[in-house]
């Protein structure tokens, strides 16, 4: 199981359900950074609706989305996806959604209970329906309606019994036009409906503007079952770890290293190429590195430190590592040029074979200073990464 939805396991889940229409779906969209709000559905008829929703409270502005083959891949997507999205993870600011709560939002009801019992059954066991669980039955207008009632009520019957709160959502598109009284008055009765079936804990109201009151009643207590979790991820996390440390030098030469062959250098120092090139030798090869060599090496790279995280990371991989090996390469490039003598003195009329023969000693130069970079400078930065990664569990743990 990816280490996110371990760590989302500690959180008290909070399941909302309730009929067709689309308000509480507008309600958690607004709680969201405008750059995932189109990713919530707009419509009923929205194939997303079958997707669940997790929403969690979060300091990374981070959106995950779970295939059906139980990868986790970063939101928005980015060109095909290799099997279906199950579930979307979406972060909340932690001034609008207090720590320690997931919310679930389950696909909507019809009109009468069309509870789909396969779907459910992800529910069942271990992974989320939890002793202090709760049901969120968000009721819009008109409230309180027979088939809502119905529906309920044998939802309570499906599924381990839950402390149910009844949330009743003002919708400002529906009372703008007409006076508020009416809309109050038809929540006072919705809430004497609710209560005569003794079918929730609770009723609140939800107002149309999302703020932290909702949350209010479902405030708790940190539960008995967050230490195993935290021991178990620990654990999984250290026995990963240990393999990095015994395995790291040995698989990145495998994995990266050998990746530096003659045929795979030799084109940066095409005499075509040279020609073309303004800047000076030395420079003109490292610009050849670059364009040639490093979308490959930097590819390598990623899925050496992917399979060395093993999936513990919850943040993004792809952007850190941008970052880093940026840095890495400038500093590999200057340590390039500082190892050469100066080799711009060429004459631009040089044939091709007189180049070849004029660049042997640079070329060797070039090449064991490259090597050094790749061996050395590069993998001593990819060690540093990864054993920045353990340690930041460490801390958490």
């Amino acid at each position: 199981m990816h280490p996110l939805k371990r760590l989302l396991q500690a959180h008290r889940p909070v399941f909302v359900a309730g009929m067709l229409g689309m308000e509480r779906y507008d309600w958690f969209r607004n709680l969201l950074d405008p750059v995932f709000r189109n990713l919530i559905p707009a419509r009923e008829t929205d194939m997303e609706t079958d997707t669940l929703l997790f929403f969690f409270p979060s300091r990374q502005n981070i959106a995950w989305a779970e295939l059906e083959t139980g990868g986790i891949i970063s939101l928005p997507l980015n060109g095909e996806i290799p099997s279906r999205i199950i579930a979307n993870y979406f972060p909340v600011s932690h001034n609008l959604m207090p720590n320690g709560f997931i919310f679930i939002v389950l696909p909507s009801f019809g009109k009468s209970f069309d509870l789909n019992l396969s779907f459910m059954e992800r529910f069942q066991g271990k992974l989320w329906l939890k002793p202090d669980s709760r049901l969120l039955w968000v009721d819009c207008f008109p409230f309180a309606q027979k088939n809502a009632l119905e529906t309920l009520a044998e939802f309570h019957r499906n599924l381990t019994p839950l402390d149910t709160t009844v949330g009743l959502l003002r919708s400002g598109r529906r009372y703008g036009y007409s006076d508020l009284s009416g809309e109050d008055t038809a929540i006072e009765q919705a809430k004497e409906g609710w209560a005569s079936l003794e079918l929730c804990n609770e009723t609140v109201v939800i107002e149309s503007e999302a703020n932290r009151n909702l949350f209010k009643s479902l405030l708790y207590k940190r539960r008995s079952y967050y230490s195993p979790i935290q021991s178990h991820i620990k654990h999984d996390v250290k026995a990963k770890y240990m393999l990095f440390r015994k395995y790291f030098h040995e698989d990145y030469h495998w994995m990266v290293s050998k990746e530096v062959t003659a045929d795979f250098v030799d084109p940066v120092f095409l005499y075509e190429e040279w020609v073309k090139e303004s800047s000076g030798l030395i420079a003109g090869w490292n610009i050849q590195v670059r364009r040639r060599l490093l979308p490959k090496l930097n590819e390598e790279i990623a899925i050496f430190v992917r399979s060395k995280l093993d999936e513990t990371e919850v943040y993004d991989l792809d952007t850190l590592l941008k970052t880093k090996l940026d840095k890495v390469w400038k500093k590999g490039f200057k340590h390039i040029s500082d190892s050469l003598e100066e080799g711009d003195l060429l004459s631009d009329s040089l044939t091709e074979i007189q180049y070849m023969a004029a660049i042997k000693t640079y070329k060797a130069q070039f090449i064991e200073a490259f090597t050094h970079v790749m061996q050395v400078i590069l993998c001593n930065a990819v060690e540093e990464i990864i054993e920045k990664h353990y340690d930041l569990w460490n801390r958490l743990a």
